[in-house]
């Protein structure tokens, strides 16, 4: 028997790395559903109409808003452009 074309094996390896890219696209969807039925459980449980008990951002916690560095920076900047 002949030996594959060239064309024929790119399309071999195109259908094989397809492949790999759908198992690890289903993956990742199952994952999301998962994920979305937890938080539709979540809500579930909690009373129709109430807020979370905390409605601070976790991110901010003990964080300033300007890093100290950019503050010491304006401050030169703006004694500069004022004094």
């Amino acid at each position: 028997m002949d030996s594959p074309s060239s064309l024929e094996t790119l399309i071999k390896e195109y259908i094989a790395r397809n492949d790999a890219r759908v198992q690890s696209h289903n993956a990742t969807l199952r994952t999301l559903e998962n994920q979305i039925g937890q938080i539709a459980n979540a809500l579930n449980v909690r009373p129709q109409g109430s807020l979370p008990s905390n409605t601070e951002d976790p991110r901010r916690e003990g964080k300033e808003h300007c890093p100290l560095q950019s503050k010491n920076k304006m401050s030169r900047i703006n004694k500069k452009k004022f004094w």
